[in-house]
């Protein structure tokens, strides 16, 4: 077994802000994994269907199956609205550029 440094921190598998927490999700008493800002996931929090405990609480600590609720809900409209920017949009010229270029439809 290979030795260990000790200014390496071993993980303790979940966020440091969330540390002895249970998760505040309505129905559910399991350790909380992280700490999120209530006003950037409580849309995500809505289209899950999931209601926190209570409304007075600034952040969500959501345990290890909400929270990959909440981050599958996040990665659909992240990836949503990247093709409404034009990101994600596949152009017929390519990455070629407009054709000015030398050697390009002469």
């Amino acid at each position: 077994m290979p030795q260990i440094r000790k200014y390496v921190r071993k993980s303790d598998g979940g966020d440091a802000g969330a540390q002895g927490k249970t998760c505040n999700i309505k129905g559910c008493n399991a350790p909380a994994v992280r700490s999120l800002s209530k006003d950037l996931f409580e849309e995500y929090l809505r289209d899950a269907g999931l209601e926190l405990k209570s409304d007075k609480e600034r952040k969500i600590t959501p345990c290890d199956a909400h929270y990959k609720a909440l981050k599958k809900k996040k990665k659909k409209d992240d990836k949503i609205a990247k093709v409404k920017q034009g990101m994600g949009a596949i152009s017929k010229v390519g990455s070629r550029g407009t054709g000015s270029q030398k050697g390009y439809l002469e």
